[in-house]
């Protein structure tokens, strides 16, 4: 009975949004994905020993992502990372720029569409001291949406050496722009 009631909720989360997938082509999502894409600024706490002892108690690892697509499908993801002190000092801030093609085909996966991503290149930029750059080869990056017309995407964003991977999901700033303010009382 359980087995039996785990497919049957597979297959209707997998099959439900089909038909409004179905509707869409290709070229219609990639249109609605053209644009800016951010994601909310996502702060972690440091609490080891030594993290107190450098960066003060209650410090933190800030990461700020935006995605950049073009009509042509030439697209720049912008990783931002530092490390906020107790006092607001910001460390070893850096920038990873991803340099990506978001093409046709799309496919439906999982109740979710998928474009294709192929990265064209990936440096990862240090912001202090010698301002240092590395090329980030291998990189792998992924982009899923609910809907044809949804106004966040799902990032998925992958390293060769396993470290620094992260899912995250992105608002889309055009529909921030639509959103209407409630009347001024």
């Amino acid at each position: 009975m359980r087995a039996t009631a785990m497919i049957l909720l597979v297959v209707c989360a997998g099959a439900w949004p089909a038909a409004a997938q179905d509707s869409a082509s290709g070229a219609e999502v990639l249109k609605h994905l053209t644009g800016t894409w951010k994601a909310a600024e996502e702060r972690t706490p440091r609490g080891t020993p030594l993290d107190e002892q450098v960066f003060g108690a209650g410090a933190m690892n800030v990461r700020t992502v935006t995605l950049v697509i073009t009509p042509a499908g030439d697209a720049d993801l912008q990783i931002r990372r530092s490390v906020v002190g107790s006092k607001g000092k910001v460390f070893a801030p850096s920038v990873t720029e991803v340099k990506m093609k978001v093409t046709e085909p799309v496919t439906p996966t999982l109740g979710h569409l998928e474009p294709k991503v192929t990265v064209t290149s990936a440096e990862e930029r240090y912001l202090d001291g010698d301002h240092e750059r590395f090329t980030r080869d291998g990189v792998r990056v992924s982009i899923s949406l609910y809907s044809p017309t949804s106004n966040e995407l799902n990032l998925q964003y992958e390293s060769t050496d396993g470290r620094d991977g992260f899912g995250v999901t992105l608002t889309s700033a055009a529909a921030g722009s639509r959103r209407t303010r409630p009347p001024a009382s």
